[in-house]
């Protein structure tokens, strides 16, 4: 995982996933973690799924939580058992809104 700082860096160099936000021992603000995935020049992986995760995550920024689910939906059929997938999905069942962030 790599911090948005990190990102901002790097970000025309590699493909990531945002994982969303964390807060941080001695941070007053979540700080943003995205999965290093690779460089731009490899081919990834599932790229459909990629593109269905960032979807996914575009709708958790606005609170749009019933297209947030059912785009993981579709992710987690394409990339199944995905943990963090899984585990915005629970949240979502919880009913949860505007509070994804990972203490």
């Amino acid at each position: 995982m790599i911090s948005d700082a990190v990102y901002e860096q790097v970000k025309d160099e590699v493909i990531v996933r945002e994982l969303g936000k964390v807060r941080v021992v001695g941070k007053e603000n979540p700080v943003g973690v995205y999965e290093l995935l690779g460089r731009k020049d490899d081919k990834i992986l599932l790229p459909d799924a990629l593109a269905l995760w960032g979807k996914a995550m575009g709708h958790l920024k606005t609170n749009e939580t019933d297209p947030a689910k059912a785009a993981f939906s579709q992710y987690l059929r394409l990339s199944p058992r995905d943990p963090a997938a899984e585990r915005y999905m629970k949240l979502l069942d919880l009913g949860l809104k505007d509070n994804f962030v990972i203490n």
